[in-house]
């Protein structure tokens, strides 16, 4: 009985271990896509207009240029 309590016991904790990897992995895709989202965002902060559409001058950004580091998130730059 003792082994069986100790084999049913470390089923449950790969069990555990294999839901929690695969959690793991589900979040970092995740992450990923969100980082290539923010990097292509970026992207279109820094390169100048003209470059993409064959006219002159920055993007419009209401007036002012963002910080990366200060007032406000990447969501108020719009």
């Amino acid at each position: 009985q003792e082994l069986k309590d100790v084999r049913d016991g470390q089923r449950i904790l790969e069990k555990k271990g294999s839901a929690a990897l695969k959690d793991l992995r589900r979040q970092l895709q995740l992450e990923r896509r969100r980082g290539e989202r923010l990097q292509e965002r970026l992207q279109e902060l820094l390169v100048p207009s003209r470059a993409r559409s064959g006219q002159g001058g920055p993007r419009n950004l209401g007036g002012r240029i963002p910080k990366i580091w200060g007032e406000g998130s990447p969501k108020n730059w719009r």
